[in-house]
């Protein structure tokens, strides 16, 4: 009893809704009647402003990973125009010099074992991307969100200089999905809030 009578009511009250709510005696998880009052009281005010509070919350960090993504890919598509047109530059540069043609072919090879350590590095990386992220929505796959966009913007990058082909809306829809789960990892959400 705590010598208040209203006081006392309202602690019998909200053990007896503990009771029921939880199915057994709160006591018997070692609270006492008051720490089972305030349990009680303070879940009886949470519903309401726990659905404002999420939808807030929801809110918020889907404008960071849009942002965070976002830039992420553009970032990613002006490394690539950048690279393509330094290749173009190199590729008038070496055109009529036979010793810088030589040089440039051993840079080649030297972007070439970045691009294959890259990948094997971090093996998600290679590809489009789109199966990669299909396979890690359905739960097959785990990728290191942090691996990948390194290997998928610094690989890519070089692939580009080097004169390869590649196409930027795949490999974007990864590094945009790696961003959102990066988001995801460091909020510490559940894996299925992460997908």
């Amino acid at each position: 009893t705590t010598g208040d009578a209203a006081l006392s009511d309202r602690i019998a009250a909200a053990y007896n809704c503990a009771m029921t709510a939880f199915g057994q005696t709160m006591q018997g998880r070692g609270l006492t009647a008051i720490e089972v009052w305030k349990t009680v009281s303070a879940q009886a005010v949470l519903p309401e402003n726990k659905v404002k509070n999420a939808a807030a919350l929801g809110l918020v960090l889907g404008l960071l990973v849009g942002i965070f993504a976002g830039c992420i890919s553009v970032i990613y598509r002006l490394l690539l125009n950048n690279a393509e047109k330094l290749l173009f530059t190199i590729i008038a540069f070496t055109k009529t010099r036979p010793f810088w043609i030589a040089v440039w072919f051993i840079v080649l090879i030297v972007m070439g074992l970045i691009v294959g350590w890259l990948m094997s590095w971090e093996g998600m990386a290679s590809g489009s991307g789109i199966p990669q992220v299909q396979g890690e929505l359905k739960g097959y796959l785990n990728q290191n969100w942090h691996r990948v966009l390194c290997s998928k913007i610094i690989g890519g990058t070089l692939c580009i200089l080097g004169g390869l082909s590649l196409g930027r809306e795949g490999p974007s829809v990864q590094l945009g999905a790696m961003a959102a789960k990066g988001i995801a990892k460091i909020t510490k959400k559940s894996q299925t809030k992460e997908r």
